[in-house]
């Protein structure tokens, strides 16, 4: 039988062979196998599970050749032989291996446009430090270029100093203080800080008392500092509130430090942005950076009427931003019919990537056409009002012309409208009203108009005879059963007259003319001046590419 004598406890009894021992000679690897000593910290990688090559076990071992950056011990002849002798790849370091005239070069790099006294300028703040300030422990630089490996694994620590994982310096008095001193937080690594403490023996010995195995074991088993965990999510960032340096992903924030969070572009943030480490806890609950999406185009197009939801409450399709999951729904504005003839619904939700996913496909709207109200049958709801401003002194609109409504943008009146006098802007000088008004009015009155700018006045360069004008909206019409275009066919009677002479009254000018077909109306002719009207035959197909070109350019803008 062996019995297992702890020193400064009471003596148990085990069994023979118990597993999990490794001889006084022997390394203890993490996942329990043994290698021996010498194979402990050498450059290669022994272990199974690598744990004889990692800082906690290594950083503390007497090296008398070139010691790697995590602690590991090489012959001096293998560095800087353009072969990784450390596996950490510290024996090639540039500073380290640079001759006399690159090292000069590298430090005046290093330097950057600071005066004398300092040694180093951060790369993106333009900050300068002094060489005291540079491989300290504490990062000085936004993005921690003070304290990389590249820079301070070059260097050795004084004498009384810790040397951290990133090559930094700090007092030993500083190890294992139970608050974060190193930039990474090497210095209260629990596998260096428990073996720091009060430590017991562990002694196997056989039945003729002869000691077979040793081991050191800590008095505690459990080492936890005061400072702070820190998980970044996608999309956040943390900075120390006074200094603005970022903390990286899995630091740990030091005791009483005052944290500022915030949120990379297309994140919004949830909760306090400012936070507090007390005691290895946060003050505050941690806060969140959810992805957002922003307003869908779709929501802004006419043809539709979108709607938006998120947790089953109604959310303004338009708002800034949207949260993840928020749900948007696309049918067709009143006014508008699916092209299939079915009742079709896209269908899209706000996804992790802030991109909306089409969950179903928007319907093709188009407008109803040539169709007039029930309620309303006097009205002819694709009859609009041209009217001028004068540039009197009171800016009085006078009765110009009737237009025809086309689409959503466009409408179509007579070239005859415009005189040689109006000038290349003259679209700042008309308004619309729909339906059909003669009555001159002024913007500060309550005249009772619905009105829409001009955006452009397109005279008919598609019509040979050049008898039609196409006039752009800034902004569409909204249609219903007052509002709604007419219909144009898809062909034309070629034995129609083109033009149909007669005698019409000036204020019909630009009028449209249809027929009936099919329970809807149809434009076949306007009135393009006070002798004549135009068919619109002759131009239809023009008409129809300048208004699919002309509107996709507005939606757009």
């Amino acid at each position: 039988m062996i019995l297992v004598i702890i020193l400064a406890a009471i003596t148990p009894l085990v069994q023979a062979g118990s597993a999990g021992f490794c001889t006084s000679d022997e390394f203890k690897c993490l996942d329990g196998t043994c290698i021996g000593r010498q194979l402990l910290c050498d450059g290669k990688k022994n272990c199974p599970d690598s744990s004889d090559e990692v800082f906690s076990a290594c950083y503390n071992e007497t090296c008398t050749g070139f010691r790697c950056n995590y602690g590991g011990c090489i012959n001096r002849n293998l560095i800087c032989n353009n072969v990784t002798n450390c596996w950490d790849e510290s024996d090639e370091n540039e500073f380290l291996c640079a001759n006399d005239s690159r090292k000069l070069e590298l430090f005046m790099q290093l330097k950057g446009d600071c005066p004398g006294e300092y040694g180093m300028q951060c790369p993106n703040s333009h900050k300068c430090l002094e060489w005291s300030e540079v491989c300290d422990g504490v990062s000085d630089c936004n993005s921690g270029e003070d304290e990389n490996l590249k820079l301070c694994g070059s260097s050795r620590c004084p004498y009384d100093s810790f040397q951290c994982e990133s090559g930094g310096c700090i007092h030993k008095n500083r190890l294992c203080n139970k608050n974060i001193d190193c930039v990474d937080g090497s210095d209260e690594i629990p596998n260096i800080c428990l073996m720091t403490q009060v430590v017991y023996s562990i002694e196997i010995k056989d039945t003729d008392n002869q000691v077979q195995q040793s081991e050191q074991m800590p008095e505690i088993t459990v080492w936890q500092s005061f400072s702070c965990p820190l998980v970044l999510m996608p999309g956040m960032q943390v900075l120390n509130f006074f200094s603005q340096l970022a903390y990286k992903s899995d630091d740990e924030v030091p005791h009483e430090s005052i944290v500022e969070v915030t949120c990379n572009d297309t994140y919004i943030l949830f909760g306090s942005n400012i936070n507090k480490c007390v005691n290895n806890m946060w003050h505050n609950e941690w806060i969140s950076c959810v992805r957002y999406c922003e307003p869908s185009p779709d929501a802004r197009r006419v043809e539709y009427s979108a709607m938006c939801s998120r947790k089953s409450n109604i959310v303004d399709c338009n708002e800034i931003p949207h949260q993840l999951s928020t749900e948007l729904l696309v049918p067709c504005s009143a006014g508008y019919e699916s092209d299939s003839g079915h009742d079709q619904v896209g269908r899209h939700i706000c996804n992790e990537q802030g991109e909306w996913t089409v969950v179903e496909e928007n319907p093709i709207c188009v407008p109803i056409c040539g169709v007039k109200s029930a309620q309303h049958p006097d009205i002819t709801p694709w009859t609009v009002s041209l009217f001028r401003r004068s540039t009197g002194k009171y800016g009085m609109y006078t009765f110009r012309c009737i237009g025809t409504i086309l689409s959503p943008y466009i409408v179509i009146t007579a070239n005859a409208c415009f005189s040689e006098a109006d000038e290349v802007n003259s679209h700042l000088f008309f308004k619309i009203a729909e339906g059909n008004h003669k009555i001159n009015f002024t913007e500060d009155e309550d005249h009772g108009y619905v009105l829409h700018n001009l955006m452009e006045i397109h005279l008919g360069s598609f019509d040979k005879n050049h008898m039609a004008a196409i006039l752009s909206l800034v902004k569409p019409f909204r249609f219903g059963g007052l509002v709604r275009p007419v219909c144009l066919a898809p062909s034309y009677d070629e034995t129609q007259p083109m033009e149909i002479k007669g005698i019409f009254d000036s204020a019909e000018l630009g009028k449209g003319h249809t027929e009936y077909e099919n329970s809807k109306y149809y434009l076949t002719y306007f009135v393009a001046s006070e002798s004549l009207k135009y068919s619109v035959r002759s131009f239809i197909s023009s008409i129809k590419d300048y208004i699919s070109k002309s509107e996709q350019v507005l939606i757009e803008h």
